[in-house]
């Protein structure tokens, strides 16, 4: 669980790095405690008022990558802002959480913050957002991958300067672009064009 001590960390360690102050705000904003819990076979994620104690509580399976972790998190804000101004009556997907789950998104759906391709995919999904992100194949494709090995990771999740291998070979991430990363190869100096999809060894 998170307090306001180790919050900062938590997001670092689970978020896109250029979301964590966006997502860290609205911890801020709105006051819920945060709770990252281990992988669960049934929800990525789930949100619950505990009325007697006026607690708002948000869980995130931790097995998630970043972008998948990102889509969770937001997914149960939206239950909570939706909770607080129209009350317990409304539908759980309904047209009200949909409208909150959208406003919430909108602020990241920069190029600047993630990657073309998936902010398409976002785009797409959020005009008629399901219960699970993981219905719609092409988000579960571009956003959702839970079964990554230890030490594994997708080139769209890594951070400037981290050192990865690849086909045996070791590279160094540069920056990201639209579809790819440039990453040199740590032995020979060269720069090379990586699908951000792909899945690495981090170093």
């Amino acid at each position: 669980m998170s307090t306001p001590d180790t919050s900062i960390q938590i997001f670092n360690k689970y978020l896109p790095s250029s979301t964590v102050r966006y997502c860290h705000s609205l911890w801020q904003q709105y006051k819920f405690r945060f709770i990252v819990s281990p992988k669960r076979e049934t929800k990525l994620g789930d949100y619950r008022f505990e009325a007697e104690k006026g607690h708002h509580i948000i869980t995130v399976n931790g097995n998630l990558n970043p972008m998948s972790f990102l889509t969770t998190y937001i997914h149960e804000i939206a239950h909570l802002v939706a909770f607080k101004k129209y009350g317990g009556k409304v539908l759980p997907h309904g047209k009200e959480w949909k409208h909150e789950f959208r406003e919430l998104f909108q602020p990241l759906l920069n190029e600047t913050i993630i990657p073309r391709d998936s902010i398409v995919t976002l785009q797409k999904y959020l005009k008629n957002p399901k219960a699970s992100s993981c219905s719609e194949h092409g988000l579960f494709d571009s956003v959702h991958v839970t079964e990554l090995k230890q030490n594994e990771s997708l080139v769209v999740d890594l951070k400037e300067g981290q050192l990865f291998s690849l086909k045996k070979r070791s590279f160094k991430m540069l920056e990201h672009r639209r579809t790819r990363a440039l990453c040199q190869d740590i032995n020979n100096g060269k720069r090379y064009l990586v699908p951000l999809k792909s899945v690495v060894t981090v170093i």
